[in-house]
């Protein structure tokens, strides 16, 4: 009976690591996404800067025309 123990528990032993190298691996697959995130939220941001710039650049071609009108 404790041979039958001690076998079920190694094998439960074997199982837990299993489970630990499946979430590690999952732990690494999230830690790459926060990275393609991170790196998405950069490209965001640099093309609000971009839209940003070209508003400024509309505004002022507005200002010129309404000055031109005027």
């Amino acid at each position: 009976v404790v041979a039958d123990y001690v076998v079920v528990f190694a094998g439960f032993t074997v199982v837990v690591a299993e489970y630990a190298v499946v979430f590690a691996g999952f732990t690494v697959v999230v830690a790459e996404y926060a990275v393609v995130f991170a790196g998405f939220t950069v490209v965001v941001a640099e093309y609000a800067v971009v839209f940003a710039g070209f508003t400024v650049v509309v505004a002022e071609y507005v200002v010129v025309v309404l000055n031109i009108l005027w």
